[in-house]
């Protein structure tokens, strides 16, 4: 568990506190935008994981607006407007991520989230084998793979590859190996996946 989801309340307050104090003299070795963008980013994420979407999505927003290029903030933006089913704002942060940010793993990723989201399995399944012979190495798409095949539920051997895949790269995925172990362990039906 991260500090922030033991301690909300006092994350945000030193998030906040973080901004206010941005225009104070500092040193040199201070993270550049520890006093701006980036706390704004981490309040953000706060906020969207407390269910505060409005805010988290002004947060990223001004972010963005300190710091055009920062890519943390475009996803964080993405997720939430995945969360709201806002599809063409989704479309728009994609493609921001694809051609303005060079972050193509991340836009192919949430474009595959987005097909799940919409249970168009088929799709989602063929955007990530793609993604997944571009970065044999990543462990992201992966994961969303055995959420893909988890919720379709109609290939178990293939979905116990996909964890078995996670594992092999992240022996220490608890959310693959919850995922594995029911898997294994029920008769075929619906199995939830552990989102991680």
């Amino acid at each position: 568990m991260r500090p922030e989801e033991e301690d909300g309340a006092g994350a945000e307050q030193c998030y906040l506190q973080a901004l206010a104090n941005r225009e104070r003299d500092h040193f040199g070795s201070v993270l550049t935008g520890l006093g701006s963008y980036l706390a704004r980013s981490n309040l953000a994420r706060l906020y969207f994981e407390q269910g505060r979407a409005a805010e988290a999505e002004a947060q990223w927003r001004a972010a963005l607006a300190e710091a055009p290029r920062f890519g943390p903030a475009e996803v964080g933006l993405a997720e939430l407007y995945l969360a709201q089913r806002r599809w063409p704002e989704l479309a728009e942060a994609i493609g921001h991520l694809d051609n303005g940010l060079a972050m193509p793993l991340e836009a192919a990723v949430l474009r595959a989230r987005a097909c799940l989201a919409r249970k168009e399995f088929a799709a989602a399944r063929r955007l990530l084998a793609e993604t997944i012979t571009r970065y044999p190495r990543e462990v992201w798409p992966r994961v969303i793979l055995s959420h893909c095949l988890l919720e379709e539920g109609s290939d178990r051997a293939a979905a116990e590859r996909a964890l078995l895949g996670i594992l092999e790269f992240d022996p220490g995925n608890a959310g693959a190996r919850h995922n594995l172990h029911v898997l294994r362990g029920r008769s075929p039906g619906v199995i939830a996946a552990v989102r991680s």
